[in-house]
């Protein structure tokens, strides 16, 4: 099975975030940030914050809060709590309303050719092929799966996609026409009707690994 880590991130919403406080002086003073990492092309605007470093990506809008990671990027737990759980323990009395932990995955066989008999073996049910009719191997399925899990909503969605712009992820012997499956798990948590929103977004920030390990074992299921 030819699977990758396409992606990681982590949204934290909000209603209202006070952009006006991520200023370079303060992100340094409250260690979220060094000032290395604010040497790079960063935008800071009334609107929006962008801040790139090499290891990760963390974005502010006036409705959310996010950080993004590379698929190689390790020891990614540490740097959420260096710069979320800090930003949200210095930011205590921001209305946050829920988090999202995301890990977007790329799936195929080995064997290209294996592809649509692969695909259709997996998501084909009376259902589909009925929706589908009469155009066979031309149909393309996926899936959607919900349930509650570790305090969260986990939602995974499986769409047929196109490699394109995936190939360096996926390996040499795929080219930009080759048909994969995305497989996007979204650990979903409100937190607006709780007593101490700020709190529980940090309790669920710290199941970020706990998160990454639990998709990537479904992953394992999945590829079975």
């Amino acid at each position: 099975m030819n699977q990758v880590l396409a992606n990681m991130t982590v949204v934290i919403v909000a209603n209202d975030i006070n952009l006006s406080i991520f200023k370079p002086k303060w992100l340094c003073n409250t260690g979220i940030f060094s000032e290395e990492e604010l040497q790079g092309n960063i935008i800071i605007t009334p609107v929006a914050v962008q801040i790139p470093t090499p290891r990760f990506s963390f974005n502010v809008f006036p409705n959310r809060m996010q950080m993004s990671f590379l698929s190689n990027i390790d020891n990614t737990q540490s740097e959420i709590e260096r710069v979320l759980v800090k930003a949200v323990e210095t930011l205590p009395h921001t209305p946050f309303t829920a988090i999202g932990l995301n890990f977007d995955y790329l799936v195929a066989p080995d064997d290209i050719t294996e592809y649509i008999t692969w695909e259709h073996k997996l998501f084909s049910s009376t259902f589909a092929n009925n929706l589908s009719f009469p155009n066979g191997a031309n149909s393309r399925f996926g899936s959607y799966v919900s349930y509650n899990v570790m305090g969260f909503r986990l939602k995974i969605n499986a769409t047929p996609n196109i490699a394109q712009d995936n190939i360096k992820l996926l390996g040499d012997s795929w080219e930009g026409h080759n048909e994969i499956l995305a497989l996007k798990f979204n650990f979903h948590a409100s937190v607006k009707n709780s007593d101490n929103p700020a709190k529980s977004v940090i309790e669920n920030l710290l199941k970020w690994n706990e998160a990454s390990q639990l998709s990537q074992k479904l992953i394992g299921q999945f590829s079975d």
